[in-house]
């Protein structure tokens, strides 16, 4: 889907969150839910430039 997308000029953004994709230690564990909102939304801000 993301190349697709990103073949038809849309921008593409992906994160590895702890637990997931390439990051180690327990696979789908969240340590904390309130830091994953934080990182997403400093993320988000980073990508609009903001």
């Amino acid at each position: 889907i993301a190349r697709k997308l990103a073949s038809s000029e849309y921008g593409v953004f992906a994160m590895d969150y702890p637990g997931f994709g390439l990051s180690q230690g327990l696979h789908g564990y969240i340590p904390s839910f309130d830091m994953l909102v934080d990182d997403v939304i400093e993320q988000y801000s980073k990508i609009k430039g903001t």
